[in-house]
C-alpha cells in the first residue's frame, strides 16, 4: 500500500472533479447504516467475552442466516486477534457507502470464486438490508461474466442459490 500511495498520492491530491459531476444515484432506500454491521461488542476492551461471542453469533444468524464455524474456532483459539478483526470489519462500513452495497460486493467476489456457502450468506444479508432480487441477480451475472468458464459456473451458481432466488419476491 505504501508503494501505491507513493506513486499515486500527488496525482490523487491534485485531482479535481468536473464541475458538472453528478453524485451517484443509489436505488431507493439505499443508505449508509453503520449500525447494521455492529454486533454490540465492547470496543474499549481487547478481551473477547463469552457474551460477545453470543452477540457476534446472533448477528451472523440474523444477517447471514447461519453462524459460520470461524466464530467459535477463532474466538476460542485467539480471542483477542478475532475480536480485533471483528472490530475492523464493523468499522469498515462507515457513513459513506450504502449498507446494501457491502453484501453485493461480497456476493460478486464469492460468485467469481464460486463459493456457494458465501454466495448464500451474501444473498441472505442483501435481503435483510433491503436489496431487491434484480440487484443480486445482476451482481451474480457480473461475477459470472468475469470467469472464463461462464456456462459451467452458471449451473453451479444456480445450484448454490437458485432456491433463495426463486423464493424472493421482487
Amino acid at each position: 500500500m505504501t508503494a501505491v500511495a507513493d506513486i499515486s498520492g500527488t496525482y490523487l491530491e491534485d485531482w479535481d472533479d468536473p464541475a458538472d459531476l453528478k453524485p451517484v444515484q443509489w436505488p431507493e432506500g439505499w443508505a449508509p447504516d453503520p449500525a447494521a454491521f455492529r454486533a454490540g461488542i465492547d470496543y474499549t476492551s481487547p478481551d473477547l467475552t463469552a457474551e460477545e461471542i453470543q452477540k457476534i453469533s446472533a448477528w451472523h444468524q440474523r444477517m447471514h442466516g447461519v453462524v459460520p464455524r470461524h466464530v467459535e474456532l477463532f474466538g476460542r483459539l485467539h480471542p483477542r486477534a478475532y475480536k480485533f478483526q471483528r472490530i475492523r470489519y464493523e468499522k469498515a462500513i462507515g457513513a459513506t457507502m450504502p449498507a446494501q452495497l457491502a453484501p453485493l460486493l461480497t456476493l460478486q467476489l464469492a460468485t467469481l470464486r464460486l463459493e456457494p456457502q458465501v454466495m448464500r450468506q451474501s444473498l441472505h444479508q442483501a435481503r435483510v438490508l433491503g436489496c431487491r432480487r434484480h440487484h443480486v441477480v445482476q451482481t451474480i451475472e457480473a461475477g459470472l461474466r468475469q470467469t472464463m468458464v461462464h456456462p459451467l459456473y452458471m449451473e453451479q451458481a444456480t445450484d448454490a442459490v437458485g432456491d433463495l432466488l426463486a423464493g424472493w419476491e421482487e
